[in-house]
């Protein structure tokens, strides 16, 4: 068996606001593209609704300078 690690992955992401009032949006709370690329506002964040983590952990940084994260 052999398995593969790469330094960079991606997170999915969604073309809505989370928002815990309305648990019944599907574009709110799952992140599946092929739920996704339904949405009248799939890419507005992001291509795609997709991002690298170093593009992640580039905004965490820049909202949270004090925060030691990284992926």
């Amino acid at each position: 068996m052999k398995g593969y690690c790469y330094e960079d992955g991606y997170v999915r992401t969604s073309c809505k606001e989370f928002n815990n009032e309305d648990v019944t949006d599907k574009f709110i709370h799952l992140t599946n593209d092929a739920i996704q690329c339904h949405a009248d506002d799939y890419g507005k964040f992001e291509s795609g609704n997709k991002m690298a983590f170093s593009d992640l952990n580039r905004i965490i940084q820049q909202q949270n300078p004090d925060l030691d994260f990284e992926f």
